[in-house]
């Protein structure tokens, strides 16, 4: 199976980087590739980013763990995971998502059986508790240059290519 990245960027994101690292590593699929990149944090992200780095990795799953010397912002540090990315795949989650265990499985699956570059899906927002979502954003069956000209339909965390 080929490579996924999962591009994680993070800034003060200690309360929620754990549950969203433990989404990732919990994927069925495999083999992965976990780039966190801090933000210049005040708390201790970086540090738990580098703990996971030092406890969790296996030749399954790998961690690359990054760091900005001042706040660039999301976009910046997304852009320095992708640069440092050795993935067939390239997939993002934010340090406050968390992804369901097939997500990676069922995206894959569906971008080689439609021989597709890029996907992206349906997601959930809750406040407190996964199982309780308070709404559901679904995705166009067919979504055209012209409808993302407008507007972005993709959940960050819903896309890979």
């Amino acid at each position: 199976m080929e490579l996924v990245s999962v591009i994680m960027p993070t800034y003060n994101s200690a309360l929620t980087l754990k549950e969203a690292l433990d989404s990732i590593i919990h994927q069925s699929y495999r083999p992965i590739e976990i780039i966190t990149i801090d933000d210049a944090s005040n708390d201790n992200s970086l540090a738990i980013a580098k703990s996971y780095a030092q406890q969790q990795s296996t030749k399954d799953v790998q961690f690359v763990t990054l760091s900005n010397d001042v706040n660039a912002g999301a976009g910046i540090s997304r852009n320095k995971g992708v640069e440092k990315a050795s993935g067939t795949y390239i997939a993002f989650l934010d340090a406050d998502d968390i992804w369901k265990p097939e997500k990676l499985t069922t995206q894959i699956n569906a971008m080689k059986s439609q021989n597709a570059t890029v996907c992206y899906g349906a997601y959930e927002i809750f406040k407190t508790s996964p199982d309780q979502p308070i709404s559901v954003h679904k995705v166009f069956e067919k979504l055209t240059y012209d409808k993302l000209h407008k507007t972005n339909y993709l959940g960050n965390l819903t896309g890979i290519y």
